[in-house]
């Protein structure tokens, strides 16, 4: 994959990535949120599926939200590659309101609930895939 083609694919699909970002930050999935964490798994299994991955839910622990596991049809003579990322963030909803954790943008810096952990990773993790199917659609159908 041409490195500059990826760059500019990564530059191109930020702005999406970033919203997607954001709709996660603004739902409180404090961990027995069960509601706040079913709504972030079902914008996951939402913005993942156009890249070709099955999502199956699975329970959670009694007063948690579910589990999400994302898979997409590989070639069998190829390694397994495994992306782990959870749903939950630390914050109760008072906490979140109490102390205005809250998705705000400061220049080149976005603060909120997970942007720094979880959150921001599976964005992360969608742009990296998003990115490599439009700059190498063959490379990404290859691995996938």
């Amino acid at each position: 994959m041409n490195p500059e083609s990826f760059r500019a694919s990564c530059l191109k699909l930020l702005p999406e990535a970033l919203d997607f970002l954001r709709e996660m930050v603004a739902t409180n999935s404090f961990t027995s949120n069960v509601a706040g964490v079913n709504a972030v798994a079902m914008v996951v299994r939402e913005k993942f599926a156009p890249l070709g991955f099955r999502s199956t839910p699975m329970p959670g622990p009694a007063g948690c939200g579910e589990h999400l596991f994302l898979t997409s049809e590989r070639k069998p003579e190829l390694p397994a590659l495994v992306l782990v990322s959870h749903l939950d963030t630390v914050f109760p909803p008072e906490e979140e309101l109490r102390n205005h954790f809250e998705w705000r943008r400061e220049g080149d810096r976005i603060y909120g609930p997970g942007t720094n952990d979880i959150k921001g990773g599976t964005a992360l993790i969608y742009l990296m895939l998003a990115a490599m199917r439009e700059a190498s659609p063959e490379l990404y159908a290859s691995a996938n």
